[in-house]
């Protein structure tokens, strides 16, 4: 329930700054909605995020 409310603060948000708490929200009910329904699936989403890390950091 909780995710639900943060969710829809942050699509009701118009602030450019929120977009990225609005994805990372989404992703992370998607991540447990994969988990979910098939553990290799969310493993595989989850790697896919991790890979993505470094160019995160190279970003900062």
């Amino acid at each position: 329930m909780r995710s639900t409310v943060s969710l829809a603060r942050a699509l009701s948000s118009p602030s450019s700054r929120d977009w990225d708490a609005r994805v990372s929200v989404l992703g992370f009910d998607f991540l447990i909605w994969l988990a979910s329904r098939d553990l290799n699936a969310g493993l595989l989403f989850l790697i896919l995020r991790a890979s993505q890390m470094p160019l995160f950091v190279r970003g900062l």
